[in-house]
């Protein structure tokens, strides 16, 4: 009788150890297939789980964040789409987003998102993710194409394409990365607004094209190549360049000088410019206006980066 009581109870523990496992292998098998989450509330508590990225960009509303899982690649020269109109943050979670298309005009996310506000981050900065061309095929292709509505980076993402950022409309705002290839502006009614990060490729860090300035303002960063923006001038207010490619005179705002320093690539120390602010004068020029844009747009991402933070 003992040993029928003992061998019950050995069988009742067994069952209910077996019982408890199983919501959790199937949260698992779940959280397998989930490649991107969207959070509706501020603190996290309560989400929906999607299969594909891009169901995840088609459901996101306003105010809303996503979470990506998993590394993803887009196999269509068209890439993950932004549209609607909607304001909202994509953290990468350390994960890439790349296209793999032979297009030579394919996109890893391409964002045609006028009235709407996309704010790219990674709140894993021990290892950010990348937005890019497979890096088998990184002659051709745009890493972001950006066709309408305000695109904020944030983080040390990683970009990479024969054109890290195509830019042929809306608002661009760089807040931090590291752009392997360059940022092309291909429409003068873009606007663009560089306070730091790394642009890195010797050729042409920044290009503006086209008959008309480019909307542009430089107040930070790090440029490892050349700045061009036809017909614009005295549009930069900051930033350091390497020697090589010090920005032509014109583009330095009237207020501000080149003072020779040094910056660091891979472990090495490279002459370079630093713009800074010339000293005050009786005569000084008021140079309010050429950094109104800069103020207003890094206002408007601190109050929206401190209404998002966890």
């Amino acid at each position: 009788m003992r040993l029928l009581k003992k061998s019950g109870l050995t069988a009742f523990i067994v069952f209910a150890i077996a019982f408890a496992l199983v919501p959790v292998f199937g949260m698992r098998a779940h959280a397998g297939k989930t490649v991107a989450r969207v959070v509706h509330q501020r603190w996290g508590d309560r989400s929906t789980p999607y299969k594909s990225l891009q169901s995840a960009l088609d459901a996101v509303k306003n105010d809303e964040r996503i979470l990506l899982l998993k590394d993803v690649t887009a196999r269509n020269g068209e890439g993950y789409r932004v549209t609607g109109g909607k304001s909202f943050i994509l953290d990468l979670c350390g994960h890439s987003i790349t296209t793999s298309s032979e297009s030579i005009a394919c996109n890893a996310l391409h964002i045609d998102n006028a009235g709407g506000e996309l704010i790219i981050s990674d709140s894993i900065y021990i290892r950010c993710g990348s937005i890019q061309v497979d890096p088998s095929m990184q002659l051709h292709g745009n890493g972001i194409r950006l066709d309408a509505g305000r695109l904020i980076l944030h983080d040390g993402i990683n970009y990479r394409g024969a054109r890290s950022i195509n830019v042929l409309g809306g608002e661009l705002i760089i807040g931090n990365g590291h752009f392997h290839n360059p940022i092309v502006i291909l429409n003068s009614r873009a606007r663009v607004v560089i306070e730091g990060g790394e642009l890195e490729p010797p050729r042409g860090s920044l290009r503006a094209k086209g008959k008309n300035a480019c909307n542009m303002t430089i107040s930070g960063g790090n440029f490892f190549g050349k700045v061009t923006n036809t017909g614009k001038t005295g549009f930069i207010t900051g930033g350091t360049f390497y020697h090589v490619y010090k920005p032509a005179a014109k583009y330095i705002h009237p207020d501000y000088h080149l003072v020779k320093t040094t910056m660091s690539k891979q472990g090495k120390s490279l002459m370079a410019y630093r713009v800074e602010k010339r000293p005050a004068s009786a005569e000084g020029t008021d140079t309010a206006d050429a950094s109104d844009n800069a103020s207003e747009l890094r206002q408007r991402v601190e109050e929206y980066r401190d209404k998002h933070e966890d």
